[in-house]
């Protein structure tokens, strides 16, 4: 396998995984953040994180660990409303079938070649008002774990 597991994790997280999740339909899954962004969403942002070479053959890399870091940003947003909490809670709600699914299938069936495994690391949620209503954006820091020959 060449390349990184960050982009296909990424891809299959959001394109496969999430949409077919019957605790999510009706919740809009982009790769990243839409152009047109419904009430509540969830998208993939930023891929990083470190790489260690484990050996090498004639000049040549063989192996590598790479210890990634996704972010997944779910956003709910509600005009009208200017309760933070409420919006908090929803957005806590929708993140709960994300956590479900990483906790319960961390190598998420082997469907990522080189991926050891994916959990979820740190959380930062975030709130506010303005004019139109309330809106709260969860973001998962999910560990991408891999092994790549």
């Amino acid at each position: 396998m060449a390349g990184t597991v960050g982009p296909a994790t990424k891809r299959y997280l959001l394109k496969e995984r999430l949409p077919a999740d019957p605790g999510l339909v009706g919740i809009q899954i982009g790769y990243s953040l839409p152009r047109d962004v419904d009430r509540e969403v969830i998208y993939g942002g930023q891929i990083s994180g470190p790489v260690q070479v484990e050996a090498m053959r004639g000049g040549t890399r063989i192996t590598r660990r790479e210890d990634l870091v996704l972010s997944l940003h779910i956003w709910v947003n509600r005009p009208g409303d200017q309760d933070t909490a409420d919006v908090e809670a929803r957005a806590a709600e929708i993140g709960q079938v994300v956590e479900e699914l990483l906790a319960g299938d961390p190598t998420l069936s082997g469907a990522v070649a080189g991926l050891k495994m994916a959990a979820i690391t740190n959380v930062l949620i975030d709130s506010g008002c303005d004019d139109d209503g309330a809106l709260a954006e969860l973001t998962y820091q999910i560990s991408l774990m891999s092994h790549i020959r």
